[in-house]
């Protein structure tokens, strides 16, 4: 990793390159782009250039990070084995654990406990990766 007051550059180098010669890979997948601007914030740090600052780009709205962070948490009670039913009441209120059984089932509290766990999951398996490209409309936010 390479820091600077612009900010910082992550790079793997194999074990047996050296100074000369050096290729760099860039898949051609969906996230080419994020690694060329990276890529060329490399290039000219090696060279003694001023890198400039990362893109700018618009950030996720307070609502969007208040409902990442209830995802995570959401995950996180499940995978310690926690019901949804107190996945909803550590989230948001205690009165869920009053709910009977008939009414959990049809409560708007347990579909929005199971749309943040869906969140959640997306997250942990791949959809994070949107946040780096700042393309949050292919986020499945619930």
């Amino acid at each position: 990793m390479l820091r600077d007051t612009e900010g910082e550059l992550r790079m793997r180098v194999e074990a047996d390159a050296d100074a000369t010669g050096w290729a760099f890979v860039i898949p051609n997948d969906t996230w080419r782009i994020v690694r060329l601007k990276a890529l060329m914030r490399l290039l000219l740090k090696l060279a003694g250039l001023p890198t400039g600052a990362p893109t700018l780009e618009p950030a996720l709205t307070p609502y969007r990070l208040h409902r990442l962070a209830l995802s995570l948490r959401a995950l996180d009670g499940e995978e310690e084995g926690a019901s949804r039913r107190e996945v909803g009441a550590v989230l948001f209120t205690q009165e869920s654990r009053d709910i009977t059984s008939h009414g959990w089932k049809s409560s708007g509290l347990r579909k929005k406990v199971a749309r943040l766990i869906r969140l959640g999951h997306a997250m942990r398996d791949g959809d994070y990766r949107h946040l780096l490209t700042r393309s949050f409309h292919r986020i499945r936010w619930g």
